[in-house]
């Protein structure tokens, strides 16, 4: 596992034309994070990718029907991210505070729930009958870590099986 989280933001659009109001979200992203690097992943790209860093996952990522794009971005976050680390953030998103206050230098991996408990917006997101946690299901339109952690590992290694 990589000594840190690198400073490298990781996002993903189907295309690199953004509209406005995703690009202004991106220019004050970065406006807030100066000292962080941003890289922004096209479908193209994420298919070069998956062919140059996990050759034997294309087959796998190929099955995945192009009218679920979502699901694509799903497994690529979490590959990006277990082969380099950083932050994957969802194009839409962003942060009230610089990255470098919320990663400690000592962080492997920030996992979050939804704020969902009774008297918190949105209540009850992230509640299914399959997820038993008392707090719902794990946020993932950002995923935070080390490059190779290994909880990520077994994300792929599920994601994986169950697409095939």
């Amino acid at each position: 596992m990589a000594e840190r989280i690198p400073q490298v933001v990781h996002q993903t659009y189907f295309t690199k034309h953004l509209p406005e109001e995703i690009q202004q979200n991106l220019n004050a992203l970065q406006k807030t994070n100066p000292d962080w690097e941003f890289r922004l992943y096209d479908d193209v790209d994420i298919e070069h990718y998956i062919q140059q860093h996990y050759p034997t996952l294309t087959h796998t990522f190929q099955k995945i029907n192009p009218a679920y794009g979502v699901a694509k971005a799903d497994l690529f976050r979490y590959l990006v991210i277990y082969n380099e680390g950083g932050v994957y953030l969802d194009i839409k998103s962003s942060v009230e505070k610089p990255l470098n206050e919320i990663i400690q230098p000592d962080d492997y991996y920030l996992l979050s729930h939804w704020q969902n408990t009774p008297g918190q917006l949105p209540q009850g997101i992230g509640f299914h009958r399959c997820i038993t946690h008392p707090r719902g299901e794990f946020q993932q339109w950002h995923v935070i870590a080390r490059r190779g952690h290994p909880f990520l590992k077994a994300v792929i290694e599920n994601v994986c099986h169950n697409i095939h």
